[in-house]
């Protein structure tokens, strides 16, 4: 803990700093590089978080859920209580019964988030992907179509990232009713990666 007193001591000496002598460029450089910070901060949170899911009973720390005791602890509501369970679920580390470590579900994402070049709208948008396939597509994230965007949040802000997420979705679904033969693999997706890179 002696780590985040330096921290919680250098983030005040960070708040005291004065901006005046920075030109536009300098202040709009230093916006981005907190940016990337606070991109970054969720990884952790995640590790808390499935922490306390698989080693506590939420009664005994005060709640009826994990949710109502963060919800009670950080202030916050019920709603954005369980929406942190749930990314942690997704990009957290994950441990198998054997106590063998595992990679988050969503590892590119995690990935990406952990080293600040998404945010929680790009994180929200890749949840939206898999929550809004039809339910006759496989739902295990091993077997989900796997989107190639990692590499594209970082250039793009979030309203252009929709748009592969939401070709993705549509060419997920075509596939799940028409699979592709044996004899032209990969061609369907070869098509819809050249459009999305135009796109």
């Amino acid at each position: 803990m002696a780590v985040y007193d330096e921290w919680e001591a250098v983030n005040a000496r960070v708040a005291g700093l004065s901006l005046d002598a920075l030109t536009h460029t300098d202040l709009l450089e230093l916006q981005h590089r907190r940016e990337v910070v606070v991109r970054s901060m969720p990884a952790v949170d995640h590790q808390i978080i499935n922490r306390l899911a698989a080693e506590t009973d939420p009664k005994a720390l005060g709640g009826s859920n994990l949710a109502d005791v963060l919800a009670t602890k950080l202030r916050i509501s019920k709603q954005e209580a369980r929406r942190r369970v749930k990314q942690a679920e997704l990009l957290g580390p994950r441990q198998a019964i054997t106590g063998e470590p595992l990679a988050p579900t969503l590892a590119n994402t995690a990935a990406a988030q952990a080293q600040g070049q998404i945010g929680l709208e790009h994180v929200r948008i890749v949840e939206q992907f898999f929550d809004d396939l039809p339910s006759h597509i496989d739902s295990q994230p091993a077997s989900r179509p796997r989107p190639t965007w990692p590499g594209w949040p970082r250039v793009w802000g979030q309203h252009s990232f929709r748009r592969p997420r939401t070709g993705w979705r549509c060419y997920s679904t075509r596939m799940a009713s028409h699979p592709m033969t044996p004899s032209t693999p990969g061609a369907g997706i070869s098509r819809w990666r050249s459009r999305a890179s135009m796109g």
